[in-house]
C-alpha cells in the first residue's frame, strides 16, 4: 500500500486516496479519511478496493491487472466527488469519477 494523489482538506476531514494490491496481485485504489483536529484518528475508511482493473487496457500492458491512482481534482468545488486520473496496466493513462460516500 502507498499513497496516491496529495491528501485532500475537506469539512469532514483529511481525505487520503492510496494504492494498494489484492492477494491475486490486482491493484486498486482505496480512501481513508482522517480527523482534521487529530490526524492520528481515522474517521472512516473504504473496506475495499472502490475500482478494480476491468477494462481491457487496465487488465493487458506492461504490467497487468493495475490501476494506480495518480492524481485527483475536485469537482464543481465538492472535496468528496472528484476526477481520479490514474495509469492502467503500467502503460496507459485514463480518468474516473470517485464519489466518496460517507455514512
Amino acid at each position: 500500500m502507498e499513497p496516491g494523489p496529495p491528501p485532500l482538506l475537506t469539512s469532514a476531514g483529511i481525505l487520503l486516496l492510496y494504492n494498494g494490491a489484492n492477494d491475486k496481485l490486482a491493484y486498486g485504489p482505496g480512501w481513508i479519511l482522517f480527523d482534521q483536529a487529530d490526524p492520528r484518528r481515522v474517521v472512516a475508511r473504504c473496506e475495499k478496493p472502490f475500482v478494480l482493473p476491468s477494462l481491457e487496457w487496465e487488465r493487458l500492458g506492461t504490467v497487468p491487472n493495475v490501476i494506480f491512482l495518480e492524481g485527483a481534482t475536485a469537482r464543481s468545488g465538492d472535496p468528496l466527488d472528484l476526477t481520479g486520473y490514474y495509469g492502467g496496466a503500467d502503460q496507459y493513462t485514463g480518468a474516473m469519477r470517485i464519489q466518496i460516500k460517507l455514512q
